[in-house]
């Protein structure tokens, strides 16, 4: 059955829900390689676009976790194609701000179907003048760290800065 990539932004708190419950409510934002991202990337092979969809993601999730004093975490999860909107949209009907790799997952995204954590190397931080207006303006790409599914119980502490003796 084809899959579809998703890279969702994730709090502590979610993190925490995924160990508990198994699963990560719904709907969310999230980033994928999409039709717009493809348009829009021309002669990107398809790593150089997921690479620019988890940084997307990545970015999306900088304000809440800077906020809360924590890393950066994104899922890498594959899911139905059905559960995502979005994927199809050409470039030249996203609408205006929109950043072409954006998407919904619509149905909840149970531990299972995630295939990785990404996490920031570092405490996050708002860049001083970033462009909260423009969605779409470049930016530094987010430092990140790969951890397999099994880790998630260490991630929560990871996340929230905490060191496990």
């Amino acid at each position: 059955m084809p899959r579809t990539r998703v890279y969702l932004p994730v709090t502590r708190t979610d993190l925490a829900t995924l160990a508990r419950e198994r699963v990560l409510p719904a709907p969310r934002s999230a980033c994928a390689v999409t039709r717009a991202l493809e348009q829009s990337q021309k002669g990107a092979d398809e790593e150089e676009l997921e690479y620019l969809a988890l940084q997307h993601a990545a970015h999306e999730a900088v304000p809440t976790a800077a906020d809360a004093g924590e890393r950066v975490v994104v899922a890498a999860a594959d899911v139905s194609p059905e559960e995502v909107t979005g994927v199809d949209t050409p470039a030249a009907q996203l609408p205006a701000g929109r950043i072409a790799c954006s998407v919904t997952v619509t149905e909840q995204v149970p531990l299972a179907r995630i295939a990785s954590f990404h996490v920031g190397d570092g405490i996050a931080v708002v860049p001083p003048g970033a462009a909260e207006d423009d969605p779409t303006q470049e930016v530094e790409d987010v430092e990140l760290s790969w951890y397999d599914v099994t880790e998630l119980a260490g991630l929560l502490d990871l996340v929230a800065g905490v060191r496990r003796r």
